[in-house]
């Protein structure tokens, strides 16, 4: 008899994994619209690809019609990365899910 309360404990999700797993479900359905909102994810993909191809993290800008040849303070090479990876294997979807993580992840931390 004292068996089936552990064997509820085990079975029944901790608040924590509620929270992730229902975070990542609202991000990922409203991911595109999250997208839409900030202009920057070509920008973003568009040098993680650059540094994945030539290995080299930019100064200056390159892309920008208005700034090029300015200097660039790469403070976010790591996630234009990391979003170039996730778009190269699953497309703006791959960025989507990647999104979803991060702020699922924040969240669960944060709690």
């Amino acid at each position: 008899m004292s068996k089936s309360p552990v064997l509820i404990k085990y079975l029944l999700p901790r608040l924590r994994d509620v929270l992730f797993f229902g975070v990542l479900f609202v991000v990922v359905l409203n991911g595109p619209k999250f997208f839409n909102q900030d202009g920057d994810l070509g920008r973003h993909i568009a040098i993680g690809n650059y540094i994945l191809d030539t290995a080299v993290i930019p100064t200056r800008d390159i892309f920008s019609h208005t700034m090029q040849g300015e200097y660039l303070t790469p403070h976010e090479w790591l996630a234009q990365v990391l979003f170039a990876i996730a778009h190269r294997l699953m497309g703006l979807s791959g960025d989507v899910f990647l999104f979803a993580l991060l702020v699922s992840a924040t969240f669960v931390i944060v709690y």
